[in-house]
């Protein structure tokens, strides 16, 4: 299946248009009149010692000169400070790029991080500020286009707990998979609750010394529907046998709780390493182009990413990891096949599944969850299920899925729910 999963839908190419950062809008020279549409006044900016380097075009002839570009304000809450990514083929070009980063920059990479899994090495680079990690992005997209550069990209989970009085929605019948399947996790810390007892769980954070571990709620709560089990409260996940690999990527910042390009790349090559066959990524945020190479990367080796569609409304742009076509978009409906009323909506979206006032277990009580990131989840659980019968199938996931999909909203594939509401009768069925 290794190359079944990529694919190139023509109905989906506007919405997924943008695989890459938007190119960084250049200023004109001189100062800013309120003719000028879009722009504040703004103050002429000086560089200090620390944060000059030589504007000459990188790999231009010299004398070229390249006017730095000020991000957006958006833009700068969306990154890391300061900090910049190098995607390598290989440890010798990461090596080489060094080299011509610093001959012309006088810069030395703040880390080296090798993903063995992934056959790649990543490079990070930091700087004074977001500024400073736009002028050289300018400068090295300009000058080496193959490079896979960009910033070090922010994505936060996709979820907005809700109470509704819709009452639970759960899974029905005990389910035994023909084989165990590795699922793959990318989310905050799981904790050890009763539901997860009897799971196997391997757990691992990818969080840098310093960084405060964000709320474990939301990753025990998609651990719980994936492979969970709760006699008592009479709960079950979707795929409970199988193993779980939840890597630990998000942390607690002032604002949010995010994760970043280069906490997403190393676990992911922890994952890989697992050899886990599907991987849920219940986060989001902006395009990236080195996300957008683990994604390819994920298709090389035949492992799906399951993501969410997004909570930000049906008139938002896409998000991505879901909206690259590599991707498995998953957006939440409610008891009565409605909607989640605030789930992005868009070509991107692949499959519907219930993500609106979910009970999961937890706590005292257990409690209600809504949101595309549990939806995601049981999708996630559902691709496990056809793996442990299918082991080489003929066709993607995806496809096998939105077959037995229900028809929702208009007919056929639609940008609100896909090709349907998923369907887990044929695969109970099999493994029972």
């Amino acid at each position: 299946m290794l190359r079944t999963w990529r694919r190139s839908r023509a109905r989906r190419s506007t919405a997924r248009a943008a695989t890459v950062s938007p190119p960084l809008r250049r200023l004109p020279a001189g100062p800013v009149t309120p003719s000028d549409p879009g722009r504040a006044a703004a103050t002429p900016r000086t560089l200090t010692p620390a944060d000059r380097f030589d504007f000459e075009g990188f790999g231009q002839p010299p004398g070229t000169r390249i006017r730095p570009v000020d991000p957006t304000l958006a833009d700068a809450l969306a990154h890391e400070t300061g900090e910049l990514l190098v995607l390598w083929p290989s440890l010798a070009a990461a090596e080489r790029g060094a080299v011509d980063i610093a001959a012309r920059f006088k810069l030395q990479p703040a880390e080296r991080i090798e993903l063995p899994h992934l056959d790649r090495v990543l490079t990070v680079y930091r700087l004074a500020s977001t500024l400073n990690a736009a002028d050289l992005k300018s400068h090295l997209t300009l000058a080496q286009r193959d490079w896979i550069v960009d910033y070090n990209t922010r994505y936060a989970l996709l979820e907005k707990p809700r109470l509704y009085a819709a009452g639970k929605i759960g899974l029905r019948g005990p389910v035994k998979p023909a084989r165990t399947v590795s699922i793959g996790l990318l989310d905050t810390a799981v904790e050890q609750i009763a539901a997860l007892r009897r799971a196997t769980i391997a757990r691992k954070s990818f969080l840098r010394p310093g960084e405060m571990a964000a709320a474990s709620a939301h990753g025990t709560a998609l651990a719980a529907l994936l492979v969970g089990e709760d006699a008592a409260a009479g709960f079950q996940g979707v795929a409970p046998g199988c193993a779980l690999y939840a890597a630990e990527v998000v942390r607690r910042g002032e604002a949010r709780e995010t994760t970043n390009v280069a906490l997403l790349l190393r676990a992911t090559d922890w994952l890989i390493g697992q050899r886990v066959e599907v991987i849920n990524a219940s986060l989001g945020g902006p395009p990236n182009r080195l996300l957008h190479e683990l994604l390819a990367l994920l298709v090389e080796r035949g492992v799906p990413l399951v993501a969410a569609a997004g909570n930000d409304g049906p008139a938002a742009s896409p998000v991505y990891p879901a909206a690259y076509p590599d991707a498995l978009a998953v957006t939440a409906t409610d008891a009565l096949d409605r909607v989640y009323a605030q789930a992005n909506q868009g070509a991107y979206v692949d499959l519907s599944a219930p993500g609106v006032d979910l009970w999961v277990p937890g706590g005292a009580a257990g409690r209600y969850v809504s949101g595309t990131s549990f939806a995601a989840a049981l999708v996630t659980g559902a691709v496990a299920l056809h793996l442990a019968v299918n082991a080489a199938p003929a066709t993607s996931v995806e496809a096998a899925l939105c077959r037995s999909a229900r028809d929702l909203g208009r007919i056929g594939r639609d940008p609100v729910f896909g090709c349907g509401l998923l369907q887990l009768g044929a695969q109970h069925r099999a493994l029972r």
